[in-house]
């Protein structure tokens, strides 16, 4: 199956989702690298899908930054597996733009300025009000993955 984490925002939520899908990160963080691996993601999956890797059972797991054009990024994935005769039902996105607020928001800022460790330390502060939702998207994926 082909898992898309995606998100329409400037936040690195499908990165962090992705990397919690794969155990490559946990929550609570206190991995500055694991983040900084995120925002690499993130940067790279600007209107591109970005493979992260397979999980336990074999599931690719992709990241996708649709910025604000995910009515028309999202449609035309869907689309490219029509025209590749590849099985819809095998595409499963997973949204994580309805996550967000300020220090989320202000993080990919920050970083693109240069200032990584201020950024890390708010996207921290971020994550911890939205831990429960973020958990919940990737625990869900890999609830649906296993039926």
């Amino acid at each position: 199956m082909y898992v898309v984490y995606h998100g329409s925002s400037s936040t690195i939520l499908p990165a962090i989702a992705a990397a919690l899908h794969l155990n490559q990160l946990a929550i609570p963080c206190h991995s500055f690298e694991g983040l900084e691996a995120c925002f690499k993601v993130m940067n790279r999956a600007r209107g591109r899908l970005v493979f992260i890797g397979e999980d336990h059972e074999n599931n690719q797991i992709y990241v996708l930054n649709t910025v604000s054009s995910s009515s028309i990024i999202l449609p035309a994935l869907t689309s490219v597996f029509q025209m590749l005769q590849i099985n819809e039902g095998l595409l499963f996105l997973a949204d994580t733009s309805g996550i967000s607020n300020f220090y989320l928001c202000l993080s990919p800022w920050l970083n693109r300025l240069g200032l990584r460790h201020f950024s890390h330390r708010v996207l921290l502060h971020g994550l911890s009000s939205e831990t429960d939702k973020i958990l919940k998207i990737s625990n869900k994926v890999r609830g649906r993955l296993k039926n």
